[in-house]
């Protein structure tokens, strides 16, 4: 394998083709590597699963993810504001009392925990560390309700005044299918979904679309997929060789349904390599 890449080099093509090893390569690795071993870290490989829900999907498009609605991404690093909807979201309250935040630190996955305001979860607590995006959140302390009551927030500061990361009531964790790939790191997409709750929300079908869009330029559709509650509730597309994004890119499924209060999901897979 080196020999021929010496021969590329001497025939004229670039260090930067010849030397990185090509797609089927790093695919044979990460199918070869030990599922485990991927998971923790430890291949230069690193796992990625994106799941969001909507829970009263109409007919105007919104992303998917349990705050509904169109996400608005910060415009910069940003302090952001934790808060409850519910008081008993309190560090001496029944419901969340810690809370993980997961985010991207100056172009680097980071994370820290947040507790709840002592006494009322309404009141919000800032993070210490300023993110562009924040791509989880998880309840990981409560009292005895086991979980959050109210719907938890993370707004950024600011000019920007949006929220970046949602907890939706009885939830205990973020569900969004939003996420922006490390500077650091290539995102390699396996695959992405949509689906319908045949048994909740009204009967119909929803069109998604998945979006990207790269570090600087605007966001774009790269693939589309529907659903029917009368036929194929969910749909997922594989694809034979994984999509690659780069460092800075957004990515996000977004959806429209042909009637009002649909139940929605919808998500994507992927493994980020280390570049």
């Amino acid at each position: 394998m080196a020999a021929k890449r010496l021969r590329d080099i001497g025939e004229g093509r670039g260090l930067r083709q010849t030397l990185r090893p090509t797609l089927d390569e790093m695919i044979h690795r990460m199918r070869e590597a030990d599922p485990r071993e991927i998971v923790q870290g430890r291949t230069g490989f690193g796992e990625l699963l994106k799941f969001g829900y909507h829970g009263n999907l109409g007919t105007t498009e919104h992303d998917v993810w349990s705050n509904q609605g169109v996400f608005v991404p910060p415009t910069a690093a940003r302090i952001h504001a934790i808060v409850s909807d519910d008081s008993n979201d309190s560090a001496s309250g029944t419901g969340a009392q810690s809370i993980k935040v997961w985010g991207i630190v100056d172009g680097v996955a980071d994370s820290e925990t947040v507790a709840t305001d002592a006494t009322d979860g309404t009141t919000p607590v800032n993070t210490t560390k300023s993110y562009t995006n924040i791509f989880r959140m998880r309840v990981i302390a409560s009292g005895s309700n086991e979980t959050n009551v109210g719907n938890i927030t993370a707004t950024a500061a600011a000019p920007d005044s949006t929220v970046t990361a949602h907890i939706a009531a009885d939830e205990g964790n973020t569900l969004q299918a939003i996420y922006l790939v490390p500077t650091a790191q290539t995102l390699m997409l396996d695959s992405w979904y949509i689906g319908l709750q045949k048994g909740g929300g009204n009967a119909g079908g929803v069109n998604a679309r998945l979006r990207v869009k790269p570090s600087g330029e605007s966001w774009t559709t790269r693939d589309k997929l529907g659903a029917d509650t009368d036929a194929t509730s969910h749909f997922v597309r594989e694809y034979a060789y994984p999509k690659e994004y780069a460092g800075g890119t957004w990515l996000k499924v977004s959806a429209v349904g042909s009637t009002t209060a649909m139940e929605v999901f919808a998500g994507f897979d992927g493994v980020l390599r280390a570049t």
